[in-house]
Parts: structure tokens; sequence; C-alpha cells
């Protein structure tokens, strides 16, 4: 299966990439083919912090939420 440094690996500095809201970042898919996957991250509106995907391959569109809630929150008393 997997070994300890095969997760340390995983979690290394050199295979992460931190993203600002609205950046995108294009993801080969194959070298071969000119296919290519788009990943957008954009604030979930919902949650301090949080963030909704917007992901993008050739013409199909998904937006991908983590947590979606429905329910009306309040996370910052309102100004009056």
């Amino acid at each position: 299966m997997f070994s300890l440094d095969d997760v340390d690996e995983a979690f290394s500095e050199r295979r992460w990439r931190q993203l600002k809201y609205h950046q995108s970042v294009t993801l080969p898919i194959d070298p071969v083919k000119p296919q290519k996957i788009t990943v957008t991250p954009l604030p979930a509106g919902h949650m301090v912090g949080g963030t909704v995907w917007r992901i993008v391959k050739d013409q199909d569109e998904i937006v991908y939420a983590v947590s979606y809630n429905h329910a009306k929150e309040k996370y910052f008393i309102g100004i009056s």
C-alpha cells in the first residue's frame, strides 16, 4: 500500500499551490492530447474563508461546493 514516505511526498510543499480567489490554474490532462482542465477558486459567501471551485474541461463546466447550506447564517453582527 502506502508508506509514511508516500504520505510525506503527497503533502510536500512542491506538490501544493496556493491560489487566490478568481485566480485560474490550468492543469494538463494528457501530454499527447491538448485537453486541459481549468480550476478556479471562488468565494463561497456562506462561511468565512469558504471556497467554491469552478472546474472547466472543454465545453463542460461544473461548480464543486464542498459544503452547501440553504439556511441563512450570520457570522458578523450587522450594522444598522
